[in-house]
């Protein structure tokens, strides 16, 4: 791991940061601490691993079982009608502001939402997917699906007017590479919408959490996070080394040429596991408040699209 004295902000190369009293993983028996930028506030786990070998956990077919499930019952494959619902709800976000032309999907997986958007809005699709397992599943059903990374893509695939991230920017080690292969494949004026966790937002569901852990005397910003996420040190993969918020993402694209036109904010949906819980039936409801009621700040999900400028 990188000795933390001498570690730069991965998004604007700030050499000042705030540790944080929870986040970060343990793997490989490696302490990977989370830590804020005082430049531009984002939060990014320290690690030390190369792009190689985060690469090399998306190949993994334990990840599809299981991480990129999101606590559903079953895996990525077994779990089409979900995905087609998320698919339907990020493309009628799009739509408002690209209504047709090329879409790429970065982190497409097997190719559910590129399916929808070439058969229901009218896209002509391709996809960037790094394990073997789902581009083999996406070009079964006649999609142009790239295995390896943005940066490697095919040059014959040129630009694209809607470059799609879902659940993709907090896997990303190295932004700027990233970022500017998604400038070099995007149309001047193209959209680039962005979906992903907002782990450790405020939400509504928290400041009950918080309120609750007040009263037996636990202070601290991690008591009103859900308990899987107030420790130190995940025993675990460091998936999502990234770590945003409203402000973050903000300057996160601005800093790469990049202007919001749409920001949205809210909490997701309940996990599988929490079915019939009373915290399973309260998320729900904190879901649906904060999704269809205005409001942008509590949330621990985010929608965004903005365009190249």
């Amino acid at each position: 791991m990188k000795s933390i004295d001498k570690i730069r902000c991965p998004a604007c190369s700030h050499e000042s940061y705030a540790p944080l009293s929870y986040g970060g993983y343990y793997y490989k028996n490696i302490e990977m601490p989370l830590v804020r930028c005082l430049g531009c506030k984002l939060m990014y786990v320290v690690h030390g691993l190369s792009k190689q070998e985060m690469d090399a956990f998306y190949n993994e077919h334990s990840y599809f079982e299981a991480e990129y499930g999101g606590g559903a019952a079953v895996n990525y494959l077994a779990n089409k009608l979900e995905q087609d619902e998320k698919a339907n709800l990020a493309l009628s976000i799009i739509h408002r502001f690209e209504q047709k032309g090329r879409l790429l999907e970065i982190g497409c997986a097997g190719g559910y939402l590129l399916e929808v958007a070439r058969d229901k809005f009218g896209y002509d699709v391709a996809g960037v997917e790094l394990s073997e397992e789902m581009c083999a599943e996406g070009r079964a059903r006649g999609l142009d699906i790239f295995c390896g990374s943005i940066e490697d893509a095919p040059v014959e695939w040129q630009k694209f007017d809607v470059i799609y991230l879902g659940d993709v920017l907090e896997h990303i080690a190295t932004p700027k590479p990233f970022m500017d292969a998604i400038n070099g494949r995007l149309n001047i004026g193209g959209q680039v919408a962005i979906e992903l966790p907002l782990t450790y937002n405020l939400t509504l569901s928290g400041i009950v959490i918080g309120l609750v852990n007040l009263l037996k005397g636990n202070w601290g910003y991690q008591y009103f996070l859900p308990a899987q996420h107030r420790r130190n040190y995940a025993n675990k993969p460091p998936y999502h080394v990234l770590m945003f918020n409203r402000a973050s993402i903000r300057s996160f694209l601005k800093l790469y040429g990049f202007r919001v036109r749409y920001l949205k904010i809210y909490e997701g949906k309940p996990k599988e596991k929490f079915s019939g819980s009373w915290y399973g039936r309260f998320k729900a409801l904190t879901h649906w408040l904060t999704f269809y009621f205005p409001q942008n700040f509590l949330g621990d999900r985010i929608f965004v699209v903005a365009e190249k400028i």
